[in-house]
């Protein structure tokens, strides 16, 4: 037994590497899926352009119609695979985050923070309190990415009385 793993007992800390190398799994799992439903959003584009493709070449209506509704049918498809990889990606991003976390790697960039509180905040989350809940990080930390942000100018600041919303630049010019 180490040094390490003797001071982690008495102390009654978790054994951490456990912990990284199940998160490492559910990772690379999470990653395997998210590539076999962007193959599926593929092949479903592929469906989607060949049946464009018959419908410009026939004129008959019934055949016009049918391809209309199995056109209309993948189109459906491919919006419920999108939120689903979309639901995967934040799982991914999240277990990224956590893993970072707790690993003696470095930290995330700011870059990469930054991207995620982009995600929030396309996806409607606009207050810092909401974007820290969601997120998991300090204030700090928040800020930082959020001034990042503000820099590069990918979002704006927004007073609201004595709220603070922040939005996405193209949102702001609207």
């Amino acid at each position: 037994m180490s040094l390490k793993s003797r001071l982690r007992a008495f102390l009654g800390l978790p054994e951490v590497e456990a912990e990284i190398r199940e998160i490492k799994e559910t990772l690379s799992k999470l990653s395997d899926a998210l590539e076999d439903l962007q193959s599926k959003v593929d092949a479903q584009d592929e469906q989607l352009k060949r049946a464009l493709t018959e419908l410009s070449r026939k004129a008959d209506m019934g055949l016009y119609y049918e391809l209309n509704e199995r056109l209309e049918t993948t189109r459906d498809e491919i919006k419920a695979m999108e939120a689903e990889i979309s639901s995967i990606w934040d799982k991914v991003k999240f277990i990224e985050f956590s893993f970072s976390e707790h690993s003696e790697e470095p930290e995330m960039t700011v870059e990469e923070l930054a991207s995620i509180v982009e995600h929030y905040i396309r996806k409607g989350l606009t207050r810092p309190s909401e974007l820290k809940k969601a997120v998991g990080v300090s204030w700090e930390k928040l800020y930082a990415a959020l001034t990042y942000l503000k820099l590069k100018k990918r979002i704006a600041r927004i007073q609201k009385g004595r709220r603070v919303e922040y939005v996405l630049v193209e949102e702001a010019e609207e």
